[in-house]
């Protein structure tokens, strides 16, 4: 076998992703989409869509919690439902059972809602991405100590899919980042200026007049602007490298969009995007030998006779 690929199919089968990046990560996108729904009220987010009022159903099949029966009956109990149930994942309670829990709550908003705040469909493809390794789990709480080993297949699947979800995460960095590039008021430096002043998504608040009046410098309006830009190239890169760079994306992400917060709000988008860099975050770490509630950094696992590890 080509060294390579060996090497590559040793660091999957010691791979293991329990840790508290990885937990912190799971139970935070399972705020954001609760957030979004509890700090939102249903009437805005369920606007009538071609005179058809309550939650989109047309367009997938009746899979959603919103969309079982009648979909404009107890709409405010499916509501709150949905809440509980987010706020339950949340807790870190018995991840493998509850993942499919968090995965249908996750899709039903996607698909139901009728003004998504561009967090929904992120937080839909992270949560199918993990769902896989959530199912290889059998801990009673995410929060504990793994006790041993995940058995060969789970680790397996549970590296694929976390390089599936460094992938994608890095392709919608790298994309928006690209794309900025080709408008013209990115290009100039222009857009931070034109952002703060938008009537809809616009500075609002009371730190709205900072950010007025940072904009009203050239310097600092280009310095933003493009800042922007090189940070996302830089989160993208950086998340497709060894752990010590990803936890350099995840601190780049937050300082990102805290600021994305405080100057436009979506709260939901921004912590669904933190959530995300938390889980890309996760140390490459296997249970030590000797001390299974242990994790050792996977550079080590070479020197580890893993004959010796209790299964």
């Amino acid at each position: 076998m080509n060294p390579a690929v060996r090497a590559t199919v040793a660091r999957a089968l010691r791979f293991d992703y329990r840790t508290t990046w990885f937990a912190a990560g799971r139970s935070a996108l399972a705020l954001a989409t609760a957030s979004e729904l509890l700090f939102t009220d249903a009437g805005a987010l369920f606007t009538p869509v071609g005179g058809v009022p309550g939650p989109f159903c047309t367009a997938q099949p009746a899979v959603s919690i919103f969309c079982l029966g009648d979909p404009s009956g107890l709409v405010e109990l499916r509501w709150w439902l949905t809440i509980g149930g987010l706020l339950l994942v949340a807790t870190g309670y018995r991840p493998r059972y509850l993942s499919l829990l968090h995965l249908w709550l996750t899709f039903s908003v996607a698909t139901s809602v009728t003004l998504p705040d561009g967090g929904d469909s992120i937080a839909l493809i992270a949560t199918i991405l993990i769902t896989p390794m959530c199912l290889a789990d059998e801990r009673r709480w995410q929060w504990a100590r793994p006790r041993r080993h995940m058995d060969r297949n789970g680790r397996l699947v549970a590296y694929l899919s976390f390089w599936a979800l460094r992938l994608q995460i890095a392709y919608l960095y790298a994309d928006s980042a690209i794309a900025k590039i080709g408008v013209t008021d990115w290009q100039n430096g222009s857009a931070f200026y034109y952002f703060v002043r938008d009537k809809m998504f616009g500075a609002a608040g009371p730190l709205a007049p900072i950010w007025m009046w940072l904009s009203d410098s050239s310097v600092t309006t280009l310095t933003i602007t493009w800042g922007a830009i090189v940070i996302e190239l830089a989160i993208a890169v950086c998340m497709v490298l060894d752990a010590r760079w990803r936890i350099i994306a995840f601190w780049l992400g937050l300082g990102l969009h805290a600021l994305i917060f405080l100057s436009m709000g979506l709260f939901s988008f921004s912590l669904v995007m933190v959530a995300v860099g938390s889980l890309i975050g996760t140390p490459n770490g296997i249970a030590h030998p000797r001390n299974p509630d242990r994790l050792i950094p996977l550079r080590y696992a070479g020197r580890l006779n893993e004959k010796k590890v209790p299964r």
